[in-house]
């Protein structure tokens, strides 16, 4: 709705629903992830120098707001040119993210916060330290539990446990050190990778006006028609099928640059019915849209012709640049 109205007292509006709504999204995905037994899956060679500046150069996060309404300075001091571990970005994104939202939070007015990166021979090490209050000793483990929160506002008390729980499947260690009325340093430590960052891989940008024929494939209604309504603002052509068996009989009668389907249908899995299209098709990309993204096998979805996997819950800008980097 907020991308087709024009009425800005509608937007304004919408923008709450909006930020409600990805609140509790987020929520379920960390619950998600609480819940998920299976270790992290597709890591990549990653500098974390770069990822961190990449994240606090085109970054407008609440944190962000929050730090400029205290006068809070963000500082960086890389002790190294480059620290390549293994890892996922957007997870390590969601840790940077979290641990500078609790530092800002409990930052004094005019105050900085440090962002370090440094190493040695076998590990890499990123502390995010505060001048803030520093935390009581006895509350140091308590501050990593799930739903544990020292918030007398509305809180889901996830973040600093979200970090934990990370930073652990990377095979990491998170730190404390705190002194009352000096500070926290939260201190990560990983795994130095022996492999240097790929940089061989050029992506180009898709034209903008370039126009695809979409199958999109899930049983339930207003997600297929949301998902349709955006990709069709994109410009792009959209075929939607309520379930596996229909979709079979499309691909029969048309060409498609790329499939978008649901894993968990009746009668016939989004796997199952990848696998079918991959092959008789190998060439259609397809991608899996599922509320258990996590869990699923990645050696199991890449056999069954499946790209990437997106995760429920998802925003539509996730879509729509999964779209464009199909297309590359």
């Amino acid at each position: 709705i907020k991308i087709k109205t024009k009425n800005k007292e509608f937007v304004s509006e919408l923008d709450k629903i909006e930020r409600l709504v990805l609140e509790g999204a987020f929520t379920v995905k960390r619950i998600q992830e609480f819940s998920s037994s299976t270790k992290h899956r597709d890591l990549e060679t990653i500098d974390l120098c770069q990822v961190t500046t990449d994240y606090l150069n085109n970054n407008n996060s609440e944190w962000c707001k929050a730090a400029v309404d205290k006068n809070i300075k963000i500082t960086c001091n890389f002790d190294l040119e480059e620290a390549v571990i293994k890892g996922n970005i957007d997870d390590l994104i969601t840790v940077i993210e979290e641990l500078l939202k609790n530092s800002v939070e409990h930052s004094p007015v005019n105050s900085n916060i440090e962002i370090k990166i440094s190493g040695d021979d076998k590990k890499i090490f990123l502390s995010v330290k505060d001048n803030g209050p520093g935390i009581l000793k006895d509350l140091r483990t308590k501050v990593f539990y799930p739903f544990y929160s020292t918030k007398t506002e509305r809180a889901a008390g996830l973040g600093l446990s979200v970090v934990q729980g990370i930073v652990s499947r990377l095979n990491g260690k998170v730190e404390l050190e705190s002194t009352s009325g000096s500070g926290t340093e939260f201190i990560l430590k990983f795994d130095k990778s022996g492999n240097s960052v790929d940089t061989s891989q050029i992506i180009i940008k898709k034209d903008n006006n370039s126009s695809k024929i979409i199958l999109v494939v899930d049983d339930d209604d207003d997600v297929r028609e949301v998902l349709k309504d955006t990709l069709e603002l994109e410009g792009h052509k959209i075929v939607d099928c309520p379930d596996a068996y229909a979709a079979l009989e499309e691909v029969e009668k048309e060409s498609f640059d790329l499939i978008i389907t649901d894993q968990g249908m009746p009668g016939m899995t989004g796997l199952e019915m990848s696998e079918q299209i991959h092959q008789k098709y190998p060439k259609i990309p397809i991608v899996m849209i599922s509320g258990w993204g996590t869990q699923l096998d990645s050696n199991e979805t890449a056999r069954s012709g499946i790209l990437t996997v997106m995760s429920k819950p998802f925003h539509l800008k996730d879509v729509q640049e999964m779209v464009e980097k199909m297309s590359c």
